[in-house]
């Protein structure tokens, strides 16, 4: 109880996000982009759990078309907010009409808060990014988006990793990697996309290699390595491979 509130003005009004409707998405013109953004207002985009989240999620949209083929990084950082209500959830789809849209990839509910998709984007195909929670809530307060290209320093062969000597170790990854080859080569199918190392030993000697997985699990993150002996990258010769194991080791 106190003698009242003086004066203050009430304001009643709609709200609508830009971007609220897929049909009403951001469009992207060129990368790198970045934006601050909201989904506090928006409503849910689904009637059935939709590419890994809940149907009642409320998101808003980008959308964005290459106009070369290239690997494309989207991360989402939550800039305010804690607990499992403002996690984002990005879910990209490939598709010009809204209503039949193709779901590529999602990635969300880590406990950052944060969530990100690499992907290959191709040469005139739209692409779109929905940023949500994985429920219906009031909203992801804040937080930043951006697209950028992503490539890797090694991902094609006359790009290898040079390894000066031994021993050698490195934290690596092969994510945003293109295929290789055209046709199974060494063991391993055509479509298969990783990265290179390269070594010269200078003197006769037993050498092993050991990539031991660190993250993931399942059969789409099971390591293969090949070993391929030649200084010219259009005429290599298999030496070795192996791979496959359930450690996900090679």
């Amino acid at each position: 109880f106190t003698l009242g509130i003086d004066s203050y003005t009430i304001s009643v009004q709609d709200y609508e996000l830009q971007n609220d409707a897929c049909d009403d998405a951001r469009s992207i013109a060129s990368l790198p982009y970045q934006l601050a953004d909201t989904t506090v207002g928006a409503q849910p985009d689904f009637t059935v759990d939709t590419c890994g989240v809940d149907a009642s999620a409320n998101g808003v949209w980008y959308t964005y078309t290459p106009t070369e083929t290239k690997t494309i990084r989207v991360f989402v950082e939550r800039t305010s907010g804690t607990g499992s209500a403002t996690l984002t959830y990005l879910r990209v789809f490939t598709g010009n009409e809204c209503g039949s849209l193709s779901c590529l990839t999602y990635y969300g509910g880590h406990y950052s808060g944060d969530s990100s998709a690499t992907f290959v984007g191709q040469a005139g195909v739209t692409y779109k990014f929905l940023v949500s929670p994985k429920e219906f809530t009031l909203g992801i307060d804040s937080y930043t988006i951006s697209v950028q290209d992503y490539e890797l320093q090694n991902d094609a062969c006359d790009d290898a990793r040079s390894i000066a000597s031994l021993p050698y170790q490195l934290a690596d990854t092969t994510v945003g990697a293109q295929p290789d080859f055209t046709v199974d080569t060494c063991g391993v199918d055509a479509s298969a996309n990783g990265v290179w190392y390269t070594y010269t030993p200078t003197e006769t000697k037993t050498i092993r290699v050991f990539v031991e997985r660190t993250s993931g699990t399942g059969s789409a993150t099971l390591t293969y390595l090949r070993v391929f002996t030649g200084n010219e990258c259009g005429s290599l010769t298999c030496l070795t491979y192996y791979g496959g194991h359930y450690s996900g080791d090679s």
